[in-house]
């Protein structure tokens, strides 16, 4: 029940933080702090250790996706309230679920079946906030783009009952740094298919992220 309302409430925020800004910048500011978030809470929550080696790999990863978000300073300086309160929401969002499926697919052991049921629960009520307040843009929007948003959805549903299955298997902490990687295909999804401009400090980023990932391989 907890994870339906978060999960809903996530995607409420979700497009409102990518309608109001850069994806390059949206992102990395919404996504870069969660690893951080969940590090300190898995702890206390999970009463998991984690090695030296393991922290730096996740505070490598945060740096570069820190790094990627300080190339858009220029941008940041004329954010409005509405990007910044957006993307501070799904972070904290992020954490809240992030944790709690955690939690739900330890004591269950169904990770797949697990995400199932909360996908079709969450989407139930967005979809009924949805044909509530924006009936005939929802219906413009599906007809539009009905086989991405199929396509789109089937993979977020893999993608996801996948994460929970490594927090079976590996600390959270680690899995949530590894999750947040995906910076590496906005950026490029950003230059090349929505023609944002990619500064060496973005790529830098990007590329200690990648770096960070092969480390963690042997954390």
């Amino acid at each position: 029940a907890v994870s339906t309302l978060l999960g809903a409430t996530y995607w409420l925020f979700f497009g409102r933080a990518y309608a109001s800004g850069e994806i390059s910048i949206v992102f990395p500011l919404a996504y870069g702090s969660a690893p951080i978030l969940i590090l300190l809470l898995s702890g206390p929550v999970f009463h998991e250790l984690l090695s030296v080696n393991q922290l730096a790999v996740i505070l490598m990863i945060c740096a570069g996706l820190m790094l990627v978000l300080l190339s858009g300073a220029d941008r940041l300086t004329r954010m409005n309230r509405h990007v910044l309160i957006n993307s501070a929401a799904v972070t904290a969002i992020i954490c809240a679920y992030t944790i709690c499926d955690a939690l739900a697919v330890r004591k269950t052991g169904y990770p797949v079946a697990y995400t199932v049921s909360m996908y079709d629960c969450s989407g139930f009520l967005v979809l009924a906030y949805a044909m509530r307040f924006y009936r005939h843009s929802l219906i413009t929007a599906f007809n539009a783009n009905r086989s991405a948003g199929l396509l789109w959805g089937a993979l977020s549903l893999v993608n996801y009952s996948g994460e929970l299955w490594a927090m079976t298997r590996a600390p959270v902490a680690l899995v949530a740094a590894l999750r947040e990687s995906s910076i590496l295909f906005a950026v490029l999804l950003a230059v090349f298919w929505l023609k944002e401009p990619l500064k060496p400090s973005r790529l830098a980023g990007a590329g200690v992220v990648a770096f960070g990932l092969m480390l963690m391989r042997v954390a």
